[in-house]
């Protein structure tokens, strides 16, 4: 009877501490939804990645799920357009290629061996030369839009940082090491992006 009632209080003990362990993931998904909520701006990739490992114990709020799927709609547009800006460019080269080849066809057509090597000669040089031009300027516009965009990240975790070290003191003082411990985790993993786009625009390359 003593056996059975110690194995009773083991297999107890080990339901509470698993009970407790949920219940203290849930209300800690709870504390950084409400976290997140109070952004006054659409998440970051980065954002959402931090947010992903809560929402399997805990369904967000509706209006935490409506910035994330607006945060989602915002991004997914984003890559959409650059994708549209991309196969634009593709498309005027090919272009100017195929304009190219039909000036070389004409020539051909009219004019002797000699006129139509210094016509493709000359061409080609031309080509080259607008092509280097297209190129260095597409170059310039590339590097100045992800140079803007870095900028306007670090900018966007230098508030987070503030607003999580604002935090942060507030849980110290209320004594709540489990939040704190959360959010000297999100202060790490924010300087550490932040270092990362730094050194981007020291080093675009």
């Amino acid at each position: 009877m003593m056996r059975y009632e110690l194995k009773h209080d083991k297999l107890a003990a080990q339901i509470f501490v698993r009970a407790s362990a949920a219940a203290k993931a849930r209300r800690r998904a709870a504390e950084v939804y409400v976290l997140y909520t109070e952004k006054n701006r659409l998440l970051t990739v980065e954002e959402l990645e931090d947010l992903a490992p809560f929402l399997p114990v805990l369904s967000p709020p509706p209006a935490l799920q409506q910035l994330m799927e607006r945060s989602r709609d915002s991004i997914r547009e984003k890559e959409a357009a650059e994708k549209v800006r991309l196969e634009r460019e593709l498309k005027e080269k090919q272009g100017l290629l195929e304009q190219a080849e039909q000036q070389r066809k004409r020539a051909t057509l009219f004019g002797g061996v000699g006129f139509v090597l210094a016509a493709v000669a000359i061409m080609a040089g031309l080509w080259a030369y607008q092509g280097q031009l297209k190129a260095k300027a597409s170059q310039e516009e590339t590097e100045k839009t992800l140079e803007a965009l870095t900028l306007e990240k670090i900018q966007r975790q230098e508030i987070d940082l503030r607003e999580w070290q604002r935090k942060k003191a507030v849980f110290a003082k209320g004594e709540r090491l489990d939040l704190v411990e959360m959010a000297d985790d999100s202060i790490r993993k924010i300087e550490l992006s932040k270092q990362k786009n730094q050194a981007k625009l020291k080093n675009p390359n």
